[in-house]
């Protein structure tokens, strides 16, 4: 069977969608990986098939006006601008995945697609299968919804998930006429998601979050959606960078920073922090710029500075991990033992920091209260005894578990009913 894969977003979005593509078609089946065009060299590197969307995730993040609204740290508004560029964009998107998906007999979508991909599977008669990678959406009276943090309510746990109908009004007007365009009545995706008993993974720990008794029976909490090393090994874009195994080789383990595919939302004002740190203390810092354009990065004996790497492969060689939160990189943290700082700026990235903290294994700091300082008494309390154990711990237990395969369990079955 053929398998569209429909994802959109950062490569923390994109690359768990990867090892379930290899997965399904180490399993026989053929896999085409839907997604912005700025994936292509990625996602073809490791053998799959990929479709590209006329979009630059990357791009599109590093514009004058996003990098203005990240500074300021009005979520509201960056949100709002978001949705008007997806808004004005969407029509031609749309029809591209449209057509990329004709010849696919089942869809899997990424939570960024995945309203429109309904849209798609109701038009075609496609079988359609939801990944959602971090904030757990469905409503349950077990938990409240996950914006509310650590309230639990039982009698009102199940009421909070209204808040999901902001998710319907912001996205209303773009699907309805997306759903215009392919001949389709108007409906409210969001309840008809919800009733619909659709394949839906969280590929998330049950380490961290226990899969509650009453969600229905095709929602399923399976473990993280990790690339082994043998698929990595020989990607073009997992190559160790030069230069970085002999200098981890001449020191103390050092501290690892990277905001991946967020853009750093004050450069400067990190890179002060940056350079404080390295002046008043003996640390030393590897440093991934990621999607962040950096233009005055501090020179140091102690500063390594990488456009990307593996964090599978390094990672457990750092003594914490100061990372943005997104939750591709929070589980690379987590599975490489060690305490995590999340340093968070939008998105689940806050909901991921306090779920770090909650397990005792690390410290929350938003982004707007960052200070050389407060960086500094993290990093010293993720290496007292207590935290660092319990990294270790955890990242035993979760290690055990095989996210993938679960979930390729879960999708076969699924799809061949």
């Amino acid at each position: 069977m053929r398998y569209g894969v429909i994802v959109m977003g950062s490569r923390g979005d994109v690359q768990p969608f990867v090892a379930l593509s290899i997965g399904l078609m180490k399993r026989g089946h053929d896999v085409s990986i839907i997604g912005p065009e700025n994936f292509k060299v990625f996602v073809e590197g490791f053998g799959i098939n990929f479709r590209s969307i006329s979009t630059d995730a990357e791009k599109s993040l590093q514009t004058p006006e996003i990098m203005k609204l990240l500074k300021t740290g009005n979520i509201l508004k960056f949100v709002r601008h978001i949705n008007k560029i997806a808004a004005f964009n969407a029509p031609q998107i749309n029809q591209e995945i449209v057509a990329h998906t004709l010849d696919c007999d089942y869809l899997l979508t990424s939570s960024l697609t995945s309203v429109m991909t309904y849209c798609i599977g109701e038009k075609y008669q496609k079988k359609v299968g939801v990944v959602f990678l971090s904030m757990l959406l469905t409503p349950t009276s077990e938990f409240s919804h996950s914006i509310l943090g650590s309230i639990n309510i039982y009698w009102l746990n199940r009421f909070t998930y209204k808040l999901n109908g902001l998710i319907w009004l912001s996205l209303k007007k773009t699907i309805t006429e997306f759903r215009a365009s392919l001949g389709l009545p108007y409906k409210n995706m969001l309840d008809y998601y919800f009733g619909s008993n659709m394949l839906t993974i969280y590929p998330v720990s049950k380490y961290l979050f226990q899969q509650p008794k009453d969600w229905s029976s095709n929602t399923h909490i399976t473990g993280f959606l990790s690339l082994s090393t043998d698929v990595r090994v020989n990607h073009a874009l997992e190559k160790i960078p030069v230069g970085l195994e002999e200098w981890l080789s001449r020191g103390d383990k050092p501290i690892y920073i990277g905001f991946g595919s967020i853009p750093i939302p004050d450069p400067e004002k990190m890179m002060g922090i940056l350079a404080e740190i390295l002046q008043r203390t003996s640390h030393r810092i590897v440093f991934c710029s990621g999607w962040s354009i950096i233009p005055n990065l501090p020179k140091h004996p102690n500063l390594f500075v990488a456009s990307h790497v593996n964090h599978e492969w390094l990672l457990p060689q750092c003594k914490v991990g100061v990372i943005h939160g997104g939750i591709g990189t929070t589980a690379s943290v987590i599975k490489a033992k060690i305490p995590a700082v999340v340093v968070s700026v939008l998105a689940d990235q806050p909901y991921n920091g306090k779920m770090i903290e909650k397990n005792n294994i690390g410290v929350h700091i938003p982004f707007s209260k960052i200070s050389t300082n407060r960086l500094l008494e993290a990093i010293e309390k993720t290496q007292n005894g207590e935290l660092a154990q319990n990294a270790r711990e955890l990242g035993e237990k979760i290690n055990s578990e095989d996210g993938v395969n679960e979930s390729l369990d879960l999708i076969e079955t699924y799809f061949s009913r």
